[in-house]
This record gives C-alpha cells, structure tokens and sequence, in this order.
C-alpha cells in the first residue's frame, strides 16, 4: 500500500490509539496520507507527518463536484488553513460563497423540492460554503451558511469554535452545534472525545478558550461522549446533533454530564452590596433563581439583548454607567462588581450617551442605535477600534422626555446632536449608525452642520432608503408577489414555504396592527410607551416618515452584498441626498456588518476614513 485516504476523524482515532499503546512506525511504504470531508486541524497535520515522514494532502470537493482543491504538490508550498488550490475546476467568489463550474461538476439534482435555479448562477454552482481566495488561488473555507449558529443576534461558526477547543491537549475530536434555547436564539453547544485518562468539563473547557475566541461563541453545553454520532460519509448533521446525543448518552445527561458551573459550593459565601444587586439583576433578566457568582452570563443564555437589560438596570439602581466593553469582558458576577467598585463610577448625567470604549484622545466615533433602541450591536466595533479613538454609543430613551407624537426623526436628530454637543462642543463630529441607526445619523449630521459644526465622518450601515407611509402596503405587496416561488416547489416543499410566508404574514400584520394602535394614542404628555408600545414600533414608522433633506458633505455607505435585500436602490436614493457618497462592498449580510466577524475590517476602514479625513 502507498497511500491511504479518509476523513479527519479517523485519523483522530487512529492517531490517539499510535499515542497510548506507544506504537512506534518503524518501517512503511506509504508515499502520503489522503484526508478529506471536513477541517483538519494542524495538530493531527504535524502528527501524521512527523510518524510517517510523508505529506499529509487534504482534498476538498462534494459528490456533486468531485474534487475542486487539492493541497498536493502546492505552487508555493502549503499554507496553513488552506484546502489548497484548484484542480481543474474555475472557482469563484461570489457575496462570500465558494462557487465552482467545470466537466466534473453536475448539470442538477433529479426530483428535487426545489427548483435548480436555487443552486446555480449563470451555470456557476453554489456549495453553499463560505471562504475566499487568496493573491496566489490558495482556498480557504471559513464555514457553512446553513450551519452557522444563532446566538442572540451575534452569528458563531461552528468550524472557528471546533478549532479552537481541539488545541486542548486533552481532547482528541469535537463537534460544535446549535441548541435551541427558550429566547427565540440558540447557544451553542459542543461534544468532545478525549484522550484516555483525560478529564475535562464545561468551565475548564470556557476558561481554556479565553482568548482564543469570543465570549458569545462560548459553548453553553459540554458533551462528554465516546464517539461522535457522524451521519453519512462521516459527515456531521449539526442541527440534528442534540437529539442524537440525547439518545446515544442518556445516563451522561442525568447524571449531569451538561454542565454550567463550577463544582465549588458558594451558596454560604458573603456577597458585597455591589454584588446583592448584581445578582438580583442578573435573576430578573436572566429568568433564574439560582446564580453562582462566578457563572458566566452567557453560560446561562445571556445574550446581548439580555445584556441591553442588565445596564438599564445597574442605571436605575445604582445611577452609574458601566462602559459596553467593561460588560462583555466582566462576565461573573465577581468580576463586574469588582470592576463597578474598583471604578468608583457616578451617574454621568448625559439621557442618551453610553460610553463603549472610553480610552482614547482622538475625537470619538458616536454609533447611533438601530431600530432597538439600543446599542449593545456596537460592542465589536468598540473592541476592535484604535486605543486613541473613544466610541460611545446614543440609545433611545422613551420615558420622562417631552417627545412629539408621533415620534419624528427630525426631533431625535436634534436631541442627539444637541448631548453630542454637550460632551464635545467643539467636534468635528464621527457619526456612524447601522440600519435605522444610519439614517438618524444622517438627520444628526444635518443638525450638527445647521448649528454651524463640522462633521468629519458620516457613516451608513446598509442604511434603508425611507419608505413612506405607504410602507406597511409596500411589504404586503412583495409578501403576495412572492407567492410565485411556490411554483418551483413539489407540494411538500410548498407546504413547508407556505408555513414560513404564513408566519411571515402574521408578524407584518401583528406590526401593522400595533402601528394602528400606536397612531390612534392621543398625546399623553410625552409618554408613548403607557400602553406598553415595542420601541421598534415607533421608530419603524419615524423611519418610513422621515424626508431627509440634502446634506452638503461625504457620506460613507457601507453595503451588505452577501444578502439579496429590498433596499438595493438605497445607495442611488443616498446619493441624490449628499454631495458626494463613496459605496464601499462588504462581503457579509445585512445583520453582520457590526458584528465580531466583520467589525476588524469595518474598524481598519473607518479609522482610514478618519485619519484621511484629519490629514
């Protein structure tokens, strides 16, 4: 035999087993070692090849492709984290999807549910992977949309998180996947071999992974297992992955085989008085009755939704401002305690201003929340941004202000442009928003240049051109349209997509319904949220009132092109309202532009923005 091919959790095996009965290779006649059908990690690389003293190729294909990468006999030698290049087949990056055209690859799947077209562009197949191509045509995947977890908003691939947790030296494979939560997201979860003789659980796995990944990709469930349930062609089925642990390891599940905390008991421990009311917050948004102080917030299903709540609360009680970052970083209730002490912090006084990252000399960058009200959506930027520049967030306060009703654009405009004035009375002024968020930057800019101050910076997030009040009709008119995908569909199919139009239907009419409401109020001084009215009620029909008018400077639209949106003539509408709008591509979709994936990148940009700008 001189060579033999299989998957990387094989090698996983049969690599563990060469290490624990002390097996030495003496003599082979392998020329190299094939690895394909999923990610293999470095350590098990270097392994292979230092037993063998061979190459370790890895391929990289489907069954409707065949091969398309391969790491053998590279031009310029491997590359770590690369599937290598191609071997035969064109391949093309298109909205970050690796897609693929060539004689091995199939002209279409026979009796599909689903039409064709879904899987080809202009004869171009999509393997629905995400990855890009480099300077020299090396490959590299960096996940699967469809297997990509949703964790309050924030996306986690599982492939990064499995990384990361196979460089435990006590871990021999591992698998991360989705597990559905009681908050309408998921968390993630992992399942892990280890080594004989090894012992791991879920805070020592956490406290490893420090640093390495972020607090949010944390997993929440640890899944000490035998063997990994692969399905066909040893390829793991993700969304599925939970039931079948459930089945295979029942007796590990009772006997407490998931675990969140330490196994220390601080139930007799004395709390400070910082800590009695972090803890007593921490139950009321988190829903639980028990909390150890040292229990991660996230482990527990925190988000940053959940998160938003926790800083209204440390407001209202203790009157301080805890910094964004500080809340992401301080995650027990241990540490943010000692953080809020250590800090010796007061109220600021500021209604709308939250600090995101304080440190800095620079003019600060000022993030205008979204149609949430809140701005805990910024917390990558501010973690990724230059030491010298300070980012604070404006979030939208409802109760105690005399605001108009119907709620305006043009008066939120001028509250934020009127506290960022307050802070800074000088400028120039760094404005950015997301979504909704920037087209309020947009009416806070044209404020701050009304009041004869300098905007250095206007940024827009695949920001949504205003629809105007025929918005609600707009959207009921694309939900009937759409109908006719039903027509690529078996019945099967369809019924499934009738189900998800129908759900869809639902919300667009629970919202219209509440836009009806919320118009019928009368004015009761001020106050618009005593019948309880969702923020993003009021500020969605703000938004589709709004008239911008021209704004005599630089606007810089980033746009989501990774997303088949409804706003594609946004940045044309943009255009005519500025006088000169630079669109600036960015390989993501429309929620992720300011999330952890892309923020280093949206960060390097933005600061070249600002430093040019300066210059």
């Amino acid at each position: 035999m001189t060579w033999f091919g299989t998957s990387p959790a094989v090698l996983n095996s049969l690599a563990a087993y060469l290490e624990e009965s002390g097996t030495i290779v003496e003599s082979h006649s392998l020329r190299f070692i094939l690895s394909s059908g999923a990610p293999l990690t470095e350590k098990i690389r270097a392994f292979y090849q230092e037993t063998f003293n061979v190459p370790v190729v890895e391929s990289y294909g489907m069954t409707e492709t065949g091969i398309i990468t391969s790491t053998y006999q590279l031009p310029k030698g491997y590359k770590a984290g690369s599937v290598g290049v191609s071997t035969g087949l064109e391949i093309k990056i298109l909205h970050g999807e690796i897609l693929v055209r060539g004689d091995s690859v199939f002209h279409g799947y026979e009796n599909s549910e689903e039409s064709n077209h879904c899987y080809f562009i202009d004869g171009w197949f999509r393997t629905g992977d995400q990855g890009y191509l480099d300077e020299d045509g090396y490959l590299f995947i960096t996940g699967r949309f469809k297997e990509m977890i949703n964790r309050g908003g924030e996306k986690v691939s599982p492939y990064e998180v499995e990384k990361a947790i196979l460089r435990h030296e006590a871990v021999n494979e591992a698998v991360v996947f989705p597990i559905p939560n009681n908050y309408g997201s998921e968390d993630v979860g992992t399942a892990v071999v280890l080594k004989e003789g090894q012992h791991i659980n879920i805070i020592e796995l956490r406290g490893f992974l420090q640093g390495l990944i972020s607090a949010y990709k944390m997993p929440t469930q640890l899944y000490v297992v035998e063997e990994i349930p692969y399905g066909e062609n040893r390829k793991v089925q993700r969304r599925l992955l939970k039931e079948e642990l459930e089945k295979r390891y029942p007796d590990q599940i009772a006997a407490g085989g998931v675990s969140t905390g330490k196994g220390d008991d601080d139930s007799r421990e004395v709390l400070s008085a910082t800590e009695k009311i972090v803890l007593e917050i921490w139950k009321k948004v988190l829903k639980k009755q028990t909390i150890r102080t040292r229990e991660d917030f996230f482990v527990m299903g925190g988000d940053s939704l959940k998160m938003a709540l926790v800083y209204s609360e440390l407001e209202r009680i203790l009157g301080i401002q805890v910094s964004i970052n500080a809340l992401f970083h301080k995650t027990t209730i241990k540490d943010l305690s000692a953080y809020i002490d250590s800090k010796g912090m007061v109220k600021s006084g500021y209604k709308y201003l939250v600090p995101i990252k304080e440190t800095g000399n620079k003019a600060p960058l000022f993030c205008i929340h979204s149609v949430d009200g809140e701005v805990m959506t910024y917390h990558s930027l501010g973690e990724f941004m230059e030491e010298d520049h300070p980012v604070y967030g404006l979030r939208f306060v409802p109760e105690g202000i005399e605001w108009k009703h119907p709620l305006n654009f043009e008066q939120l405009g001028a509250e934020y442009a009127r506290e960022i004035q307050v802070f800074d009375p000088y400028g120039p002024y760094n404005i950015c928003g997301n979504c909704l968020g920037g087209v309020l930057a947009f009416a806070v800019a044209q404020v701050l240049v009304g009041n004869g101050k300098k905007v250095g910076m206007l940024v827009m997030l695949d920001s949504v051109f205003p629809k105007g009040t025929a918005g609600q009709q707009k959207l009921l008119r694309l939900f009937i349209n759409s109908l006719d995908e039903l027509k690529g569909y078996r019945l099967s199919g369809a019924v499934r997509m009738i189900v998800k139009k129908l759900r869809s239907l639902l919300n667009l009419l629970t919202r219209a319904a509440l836009t009806k409401r919320y118009l019928n109020e009368a004015d009761t001084g001020g106050c618009m949220v005593s019948l309880g009215m969702p923020k993003d009620v009021m500020l969605n029909y703000a938004h589709n009132i709004y008239q911008p008018g021209f704004f005599d400077g630089d606007v810089y639209y980033f746009r989501a092109v990774l997303d088949k949106m409804k706003q594609t003539s946004s940045p044309h509408l943009w255009a005519k309202m500025a006088k000169n709008l630079h669109l600036i591509d960015m390989p993501c979709r429309h929620n992720d532009i300011p999330g952890p994936e892309n923020s280093k990148v949206l960060v390097k940009k933005l600061c070249s923005i600002m430093e040019n700008r300066d210059a």
